[in-house]
């Protein structure tokens, strides 16, 4: 890592990751992976049925959204880019009551500019979970 950040620029344009630290100075523009990002809304666990309801109304979201994201690109616009962008808002700005999910949704919202990066560069991958292949 030192000797990527003393070669003054980075090493790579894009690189998409996970949420790690390290990675930040290792490139121009860092996209952060979908899967992930869904991975912390399967991580909560609450004990009440309507805040479990919740998540996996949320998670159901997060993936239609994800799949909408798969089809831009495909087919990138710059219409289709500024719904998809209006839509991401909508998504992780809204309320559900269970304070933990909607915590959660307000930290994804922070992310989108690493999130969307797709929006931008329509060739890159949206995860880099060889799993998820």
């Amino acid at each position: 890592m030192r000797a990527f950040h003393q070669h003054g620029s980075p090493p790579f344009p894009v690189l998409i990751c996970d949420d790690a630290p390290q990675f930040k100075k290792l490139t121009e523009y860092l996209g952060l992976c979908w899967i992930h990002e869904g991975r912390h809304y399967k991580k909560l666990k609450p004990l009440l049925l309507l805040h479990r309801q919740y998540i996996e109304l949320v998670l159901g979201q997060l993936w239609d959204y994800y799949h909408e994201l798969l089809a831009y690109k495909q087919a990138p616009s710059p219409a289709e880019s500024e719904r998809l962008s209006a839509k991401f808002d909508t998504l992780f700005s809204q309320k559900t009551g269970y304070s933990t999910l909607d915590d959660r949704l307000a930290l994804t919202l922070s992310k989108k500019k690493a999130l969307l990066l797709v929006l931008q560069f329509p060739q890159i991958p949206l995860h880099n979970n060889p799993a998820a292949n």
